[in-house]
């Protein structure tokens, strides 16, 4: 069995990221990256191995095992994500901002009251 699109989507949504989420973070459409989620296709070797970096995986565990199964807080936590970004024909490796993270994720809960309090009306 093919676990590698179960456990993008895993790792992304242990994350609290969305697949537009992942075009800053790693250079990755979201059509692209639902594809990969839903086995339409599957990344070349550069992207697996910034996707491994990113969610701090081994290749091994992210193509050939149930990464949720082995996950009790010991191989996939929150840990210091490294983003990528394209530079021509290079990925180059750089921190993200903690705070601009963090202000992203105060955003989406603002737009999540924001979206509750229109629904209201």
């Amino acid at each position: 069995m093919n676990f590698f699109g179960r456990n993008l989507r895993y790792l992304r949504e242990k994350n609290d990221l969305t697949q537009d989420d992942m075009k800053p973070l790693l250079g990755i459409a979201n059509t692209t990256w639902s594809n990969y989620e839903n086995g339409v296709s599957e990344p070349p070797i550069q992207s697996l191995i910034k996707i491994s970096k990113y969610f701090g995986v081994t290749l091994d565990e992210l193509i050939t095992g149930d990464i949720s199964l082995h996950d009790e807080g010991n191989i996939v936590k929150q840990r210091k994500h490294k983003s990528y970004f394209a530079n021509d024909a290079v990925a180059r490796l750089e921190e993200p901002a903690p705070d601009l993270i963090y202000i992203v994720k105060e955003l989406k809960k603002l737009r999540k009251d924001v979206d509750a309090i229109k629904d209201r009306k």
